[in-house]
């Protein structure tokens, strides 16, 4: 099949050239690719924001505990491969957290650097690792005496789930 070419200074009708069949499929080709490449990183976003919105969900999740002294969400929000968790049960957790600071409220600056876990070797259960930037208020001691500070914790996704670090 032909593509006809009419040159409109002179009415004739010709094939089309060759070079000009190439090059129509070289553009739909360099189309095609475009579209897929902004695809992926539109793949790449989507997954991206909900990644951040299970750790949103975890860090809520744990600081909401947090303000309200619920020590059991508290160890529960813990990662259960973290060195903490691994050699501090539950009885031994309670009796630090009895004389640790309270929050007393929270703000979450920040959510940043997910990514997968890089070390396998030395962290078999962290599938990814976030950073979350926080700002605390709190209370250190019974006077009520009150101090804000700007934290980063470390969050970790083990077997599906967001963990504190």
């Amino acid at each position: 099949m032909s593509i006809l070419y009419q040159d409109s200074d002179f009415g004739e009708v010709r094939p089309a050239s060759r070079l000009g069949r190439f090059s129509g499929r070289v553009a739909v080709g360099l189309l095609i690719a475009v579209f897929l490449l902004g695809c992926s990183d539109a793949g790449d976003r989507a997954a991206s924001f909900f990644e951040n919105r299970a750790v949103y969900r975890a860090v809520i999740h744990y600081l909401d505990a947090e303000v309200g002294r619920d020590h059991k969400e508290i160890y529960e929000s813990l990662a259960p491969s973290s060195p903490y968790c691994i050699r501090n049960t539950y009885e031994m957790y309670l009796a630090e957290a009895k004389t640790a600071p309270a929050i007393a409220s929270y703000r979450i600056v920040r959510i940043s650097n997910i990514r997968r876990n890089e070390d396998r070797q030395r962290y078999p259960e962290i599938d990814k690792i976030a950073r979350v930037e926080v700002e605390l208020v709190l209370v250190l001691d019974d006077s009520g005496q009150e101090a804000e500070v700007n934290f980063a914790f470390p969050f970790v996704k083990e077997r599906g789930k967001w963990y504190k670090g």
